[in-house]
């Protein structure tokens, strides 16, 4: 054969082969386009119940077919399978929330088994921000602490997209229900985030995590709250509680002393049983008695609902020291040398020789 007729030949069997593979894709691209309209089809027309699985069903099957519908630049059919998926993902995101509520029975077993499928929706959801709220203002990781679904609250506190520090209606966070509720494992899991919202204040009882945290006896709770700064320990509650009051009531005398040296705390509030800081702090810790009186704001005269002083409380327990102060109050007062800018001056009382 001739070298020209042989090199055309090759050159035809090339074209041909081009031919047939323009041909292949052409018809791929056509049967892709009509699958994925029937499928669209499938997903407005013929709809599975939106409750359970299902809707996660729905939602990968739009997203499977918006990954084609891009790859194969058929813009419109992706816009239809993201809306879908929007859609859907909103479902997905009620329904999370209504398992959450729902505590299915008392068996522990089944209890974990529901756990568990919920568990999974949650990851099935997080394609998307988990930005569900409910009409309450709850978001699923407030439902998850508030209903006592402690193991699905500590997935949901590992997911990038939930607002930590989402205060409901009425101003509680995922933070103070964790306090209210003595879950100091979450709370502390709260607290590393370093976007839980320790400030914030509930809109009726004025209580917030700290309150909750010094309320429970939260010992470590309450020091970590303290140290972010952010804690509140000036606030107030409706019925005339204050960190520092409820520390002292219940014998937590590190987390009084840290909230001492804030220089925030109020020790000459009265609780509602007309008690003050120093009079319960005399009852237990003679120490943490001195340092209330140090701050100059300490009410020793008080006399509670069941006629008993600060002095009496210290004669009572034999704390001499704290006898002799109040005996010399204000002398005593006006020896101090607190420097106000110093918030470990407070621990220097101790050295103080009366």
């Amino acid at each position: 054969m001739h070298p020209v007729e042989s090199v055309c030949e090759h050159i035809t069997i090339v074209y041909l082969l081009m031919l047939v593979a323009f041909v292949i894709m052409v018809i791929t691209i056509v049967i892709i386009t009509i699958m994925l309209q029937y499928q669209i089809l499938l997903l407005y027309n013929e709809r599975r119940s939106m409750h359970g699985w299902n809707n996660i069903i729905d939602y990968a099957h739009a997203r499977a077919i918006a990954w084609l519908a891009n790859k194969f630049d058929l813009s419109n059919e992706y816009r239809i399978c993201i809306n879908i998926m929007n859609n859907t993902n909103a479902v997905i995101m009620a329904h999370i929330y209504e398992r959450i509520c729902t505590k299915p029975s008392n068996d522990i077993k089944r209890q974990k088994e529901y756990d568990d499928e919920t568990k999974l929706l949650i990851y099935a959801a997080s394609y998307d921000e988990m930005t569900y709220i409910a009409p309450n203002g709850d978001t699923l990781l407030i439902a998850a602490i508030r209903t006592g679904r402690v193991y699905l609250a500590s997935i949901l506190i590992g997911c990038d997209d939930i607002d930590i520090g989402h205060a409901n209606n009425d101003n509680d966070t995922a933070l103070s229900y964790a306090c209210y509720k003595q879950y100091g494992h979450l709370a502390m899991e709260l607290i590393a985030t370093g976007k839980s919202n320790p400030d914030v204040v509930h809109i009726r009882d004025r209580t917030t995590a700290l309150i909750w945290a010094c309320y429970n006896r939260m010992r470590s709770v309450c020091l970590a709250l303290i140290a972010t700064g952010r804690s509140r320990p000036d606030i107030r509650t409706s019925k005339g509680n204050t960190p520092l009051l409820l520390a002292c009531q219940n014998q937590l005398s590190d987390v009084a002393m840290k909230l001492l040296e804030t220089r925030q705390s109020n020790p000459d509030y009265i609780s509602s049983l007309g008690n003050t800081a120093l009079l319960y702090a005399s009852r237990y810790d003679e120490q943490l008695s001195i340092a209330i009186i140090n701050t100059k704001q300490s009410m020793h005269t008080v006399i509670n609902d069941n006629h008993m002083t600060a002095y009496k409380f210290a004669e009572k327990h034999g704390y001499h020291k704290l006898m002799h102060i109040i005996d010399n109050y204000d002398a005593y007062i006006k020896s101090l040398p607190i420097d106000d800018d110093d918030p470990d001056s407070i621990n220097k009382i101790y050295t103080i020789t009366i």
